[in-house]
């Protein structure tokens, strides 16, 4: 068992361990970008297109900086010393938490534009679908954070990284359910609803979805990687 695990250790010491922080400090703006996404959410039915605004910047910059960071760190995949197998999963981990700030993105976008060319009506059951699109956007901070978490213990403990593994795939299950009764409610009142309305809140709704499945996919690909290095 401390030959498997001093194997781990030594093999993280070199080019596996840096492209882990790396990506990690990718983990570190998307979760800025989450953060400022929820307080969008927060604000959206009030309508205040300025604070809104200032939000989708914050986002925005991050997504680009994040950029930066995924071409670093993707010439570093493709030329390093690294096997077939394990540069695939490098990749394909480097893309998913790429993806977590696109949509983060695409997300304050959309936001933004419909706040400020068209309107939400305020309603009880308008109210009723952001209460739970603010628990989406809480359980995707969480989840986010616990990605953070992953890719520090995953360069040193496996059964740590498989029990927070999971605890990301439950918060994807919790989202995957609050996403379904949302948009149970935005279909019952849909005959209320302006097509403008209808098409942001599902637009919205799969892609606060998205994220939380980057998350998950991004959790297995590490776990991926620690099983092929041992």
């Amino acid at each position: 068992m401390f030959d498997i695990l001093d194997k781990v250790k030594s093999i993280f010491e070199s080019g596996e361990r840096v492209l882990f922080g790396e990506i990690s400090r990718v983990v570190d703006l998307a979760l800025i970008c989450v953060k400022a996404l929820g307080n969008m959410v927060l604000l959206e039915l009030k309508g205040d297109i300025d604070d809104l605004k200032e939000l989708a910047k914050k986002v925005y910059e991050m997504e680009k900086k994040a950029d930066d960071l995924i071409l670093g760190i993707t010439l570093k995949i493709t030329k390093g010393a690294l096997a077939t197998g394990i540069r695939e999963n490098f990749l394909e981990l480097s893309q998913k938490t790429d993806n977590l700030l696109d949509y983060s993105h695409f997300a304050s976008r959309e936001i933004v534009r419909m706040v400020q060319f068209s309107e939400l009506r305020v309603s009880r059951e308008m109210e009723q679908i952001f209460h739970k699109l603010i628990r989406i956007t809480e359980n995707l901070e969480k989840s986010v954070i616990k990605l953070k978490e992953l890719l520090e213990v995953a360069q040193r403990s496996e059964e740590e990284a498989i029990n927070i593994a999971m605890e990301i795939e439950r918060l994807e299950e919790e989202i995957d359910e609050l996403k379904e009764e949302c948009l149970d409610d935005i279909y019952s009142i849909s005959d209320k609803l302006s097509f403008y309305e209808f098409h942001h809140l599902t637009t919205l709704v799969h892609t606060l979805d998205n994220i939380s499945d980057c998350c998950e996919d991004a959790s297995n690909s590490i776990i991926t990687i620690i099983r092929s290095l041992a």
